[in-house]
């Protein structure tokens, strides 16, 4: 036996092999042999799925680095404010949201506006 390792295995095709075969009725399909028709399926299965979780990833990481929609977004001002308040290390809170300094420091920005922006007309009302 030469030194190169081989991952082979044998699986039984009995009830999936028509399956296989009419998968595609393109004329390279047909000269591919069962394995590689096989692994053709495993390979664009495992490819999509790594696409599906890229594209998942990604949708996760941009709600993390914008601001996000209402609920949300007003759940991560009133934390942002009240860690703010408690004078906790909001560089810290930053990496634990996944949010970017930057970003963080514009909602602490848009938070201060806004109670300011209340309290002013909190007082023009009295």
């Amino acid at each position: 036996m030469s030194g190169k390792l081989t991952n082979r295995t044998t699986i039984e095709l009995f009830d999936l092999k028509d399956r296989i075969e009419a998968y595609s009725d393109a004329p390279a399909w047909r000269e591919l042999s069962l394995g590689g028709k096989c692994r053709s399926l495993m390979l664009e299965t495992l490819e999509r799925r790594d696409a599906e979780i890229e594209a998942q990833q990604a949708s996760q990481q941009s709600a993390l680095n914008s601001p996000a929609s209402g609920r949300a977004e007003l759940f991560v001002k009133a934390l942002v404010a009240k860690a703010d308040i408690d004078g906790l290390d909001l560089g810290r809170l930053a990496g634990e949201l996944g949010i970017p300094s930057q970003d963080l420091a514009r909602i602490l920005t848009d938070c201060r506006l806004g109670n300011g922006a209340s309290k002013e007309k909190s007082s023009a009302k009295s």
